[in-house]
Formats: structure tokens, sequence, C-alpha cells
């Protein structure tokens, strides 16, 4: 799951850097569509797995953006830290859209595996 959701943020990332300059529409929107994707396709046992993965995700993404020239900071390993906080900051909306369609339909999904009543094989019988 972690690759599905990853590897297109990471090269939604590139191409938006690509075609905008920055991190914009096309992130965001590959972002959410991947994280939604990948909450479809877990294994009910790793359902947890779906909500942890996404922002871990978008943070992959938005520091290959910053690799990538996106609001440098200047170099250093604690300078693109503060680079990534800062688009954390400012871009926060495709990271709660996408977590939250990925956690209403993983909570969907769990809740249908809870079930309703069972029957008992032998109440039916009598």
């Amino acid at each position: 799951m972690l690759l599905a959701v990853t590897v297109p943020t990471v090269l939604g990332a590139g191409l938006d850097v690509l075609i905008t300059g920055g991190v914009h529409w096309i992130f965001g929107l590959v972002f959410v569509a991947a994280a939604f994707h990948a909450a479809t396709l877990v294994r009910r046992r790793d359902l947890l797995a779906g909500v942890i993965v996404p922002p871990l995700a978008y943070c992959a993404g938005l520091l290959a953006a910053v690799e990538c020239g996106v609001l440098d900071a200047g170099p250093g390993v604690l300078n693109h830290l503060a680079s990534l906080g800062t688009l954390l900051a400012l871009k926060p909306r495709p990271l709660f859209l996408g977590t939250g369609l990925a956690a209403a339909l993983i909570a969907a999904r769990w809740a249908g595996t809870r079930g309703g009543p069972r029957r008992c094989p032998t109440a039916d019988s009598r």
C-alpha cells in the first residue's frame, strides 16, 4: 500500500514542478486519488495502514518537490526540513482531504466487516 500511494504522489509532485514550477493542483489531485484508490485495495486485516500511509506519502511528495527546488531554504538537511515544514503549513488541504477520504472509506469497510447479527446454523434447522 505504501508504494501505491507514494509513487503516484511523488510523480505528481515532479510533474507539477515541471509544469507550474511549484506544487499546486496536479499534486493535490494525484495525492487524493492515490490515497482513495489505495484505501480500496488495502486488505481487511491491514485497514489501519490505510489511514497511516497517506500522510507519509504526502510528506514524501513534498520532499521530492523541495528537492526539485520548490521553496528551497538553502543547502543542508535542516533547511530541507524547514522547507518541508513550510510546504506542509502552506498546502494542508490535499493532505486533510486525501487522508479524510481514505479514513472514511476505511471506517465504512471496517463497519462492514463487523457485520450484523449472526445466525446460529442449528437454530434455522429446527
